[in-house]
């Protein structure tokens, strides 16, 4: 049993995780060296996203999903020019450079993640009458033990209007969390889908121990981590993410279409009229099926599997849509790619003269 990735899934590209090389260090969490301009891709975003929402649903999944970067975040501040005291660690250094820099029109603070952070010739001028407000750092005269925080931007418009309706600067507490990255809701709903558990599947075939030339077998499909939600008869899987800091959510929905079975060999008549759960066939009608039979879903095989067993194979593509609710039925967009449940197994295939004459 296992999970393939199907010929229309999202691919990762992965990239470096700026705020991982250095907000997150000091909890454990570490990443690739920083870059300017760049802070999260594939696996390594779906590790930064992951401090700020909680999953709830069919979780357990490491699909191939590219998670796009927020349009805007918040990164450590690493140093002032001129230099102000430990701007990075206290929060009176960073109030006098800050003052000093509105009073001179001059000024900049850099960021861990190699982002410029923000300041230079008419910054500050230009925001004289609203940096305090701007940038909060008034409330922190005497704060306790934390870090400076700057925002940061993707370089989007998303990113420019991101960085124009959020405070600049942020003064976390240690062992908290950085204010949350602005996180679209679509994007909310890949990191949903990247998280998602897709059972695996296996099958039961009559006749059960091996098969006979020109009698039908049929094929029954077993799921493995499967929640037995059904929607149209149909199974699926669902997982609702959730920004904990704002309470916003997206829900992903994943169905299961039909199975598609290769019988292993071109000696053999594939029929595909198969559900997800394989044929629908009662069992009494299978036994009582003769040679030759049309049926609903399976093979039958023209010739003796002499050389070894024939493999038996099947899929099922699970297609996932979204909305910006929390759980219910399948419903909203198609969101990306098809995934897949893919089986196979051996099947010996025996002659019987009788079956044949």
């Amino acid at each position: 049993m296992h999970v393939l990735n199907a010929r229309r899934a999202i691919r990762v590209t992965v990239t470096v995780s700026v705020l991982l090389a250095s907000g997150f260090a000091a909890q454990g969490i570490t990443g690739q060296s920083a870059k300017a301009g760049v802070v999260c891709g594939g696996q390594s975003c779906e590790v930064y996203l992951s401090a700020f929402i909680h999953l709830s649903g069919d979780v357990g999944g490491n699909n191939p999903v590219n998670i796009p970067p927020p349009p805007c975040w918040y990164s450590p501040v690493s140093g002032t020019y001129p230099a102000e005291g430990a701007p990075a660690g206290a929060a009176v250094p960073f109030d006098k450079f800050v003052r000093a820099a509105i009073k001179g029109n001059y000024g900049t603070w850099s960021l861990s993640d190699g982002g410029s952070g923000g300041g230079g010739a008419g910054f500050f001028s230009g925001e004289r009458g609203t940096a305090d407000a701007v940038s909060g750092y008034p409330r922190y005269a005497n704060p306790q033990p934390g870090s400076w925080y700057g925002l940061d931007a993707n370089g989007s418009a998303q990113g420019l209007a991101c960085v124009g309706s959020r405070p600049w600067l942020a003064w976390v507490a240690q062992g908290t969390l950085p204010p949350p990255p602005t996180i679209p809701l679509k994007t909310l709903a890949l990191y949903a889908l990247a998280h998602m558990r897709i059972p695996g599947i296996s099958f039961t075939v009559n006749p059960s121990s091996r098969s006979y030339v020109a009698l039908p077998t049929f094929v029954m499909t077993n799921f493995a981590g499967w929640s037995h939600n059904k929607f149209n008869g149909q199974p699926y899987q669902h997982v609702t993410a959730t920004i904990v800091a704002t309470g916003q959510q997206a829900t992903v929905w994943a169905v299961g279409g039909a199975l598609h079975i290769y019988a292993g060999t071109a000696s053999a008549t594939t029929y595909n009229h198969c559900t997800a759960f394989g044929s629908s066939t009662s069992p009494g009608k299978m036994n009582a099926t003769g040679p030759n039979t049309p049926i609903d879903c399976g093979a039958t095989y023209s010739a003796p599997s002499t050389g070894g067993p024939y493999t038996l194979s099947g899929t099922i593509d699970w297609r996932p849509t979204w909305a910006p609710v929390g759980g219910g039925p399948p419903q909203g967009q198609p969101l990306g790619g098809d995934l897949v449940s893919a089986h196979g197994q051996p099947i010996t295939v025996a002659e019987v003269q009788s079956l044949n004459n």
